[in-house]
């Protein structure tokens, strides 16, 4: 029989730790400017939206074997084995570099579950499609993320649910998915 140590326990990833992911960020050495880091009236490089100072400095989401590769082993070192990706509809500067994002954690190791943001005009029915479209797009991607212990389903985390009154259109498609 093989024997595994708690050294190597601790670095698999856990398919129920999960880390919130945001590719909102570009520069211009990728993107041809600074994109989410002047939020604020920041000034970037030095000045940035945000209250920590990045390792990497104001980097770019798009950076898929620089910044993001080094983001998914910093993933992995942690011990989570799954990123929930903040989505911002088809078609969004978050869904163009999806498929770059779910290549560098296929390459860590880690899965990638869905968090949909509530973008200008999404409902409930825009939510089914949307889920749909995940799965359609990137649901045969070795980096999409399926609770083995729950039915093999996808996971999708819907913020400010609350703003969306009747979420019954959500039938659709809550028995093939994990809809939080």
């Amino acid at each position: 029989t093989l024997s595994v140590g708690p050294a190597a326990l601790a670095a698999l990833p856990s398919p129920n730790v999960h880390l919130f992911y945001y590719s909102w960020y570009g520069s211009p050495t990728v993107s041809g400017g600074y994109r989410h880091w002047p939020q604020g009236g920041h000034n970037p490089p030095n000045d940035i939206g945000a209250n920590l100072y990045p390792t990497l400095g104001p980097y770019d989401s798009g950076d898929f074997s620089g910044a993001v590769a080094q983001h998914m082993a910093w993933v992995r070192q942690s011990g989570a084995g799954a990123i929930v990706y903040s989505w911002w509809g088809q078609g969004s500067y978050e869904d163009n570099l999806a498929t770059g994002v779910l290549n560098a954690a296929q390459q860590q190791g880690i899965k990638v579950a869905w968090h949909l943001e509530p973008y200008g005009g999404r409902s409930a029915a825009s939510t089914v499609s949307d889920i749909n479209y995940l799965n359609n797009r990137y649901g045969s991607h070795p980096a999409f993320f399926r609770d083995t212990q729950h039915g093999n389903r996808p996971a999708f985390y819907v913020f400010e649910s609350l703003n969306i009154p009747d979420w019954t259109a959500l039938d659709q498609v809550n028995g093939a998915n994990i809809i939080l």
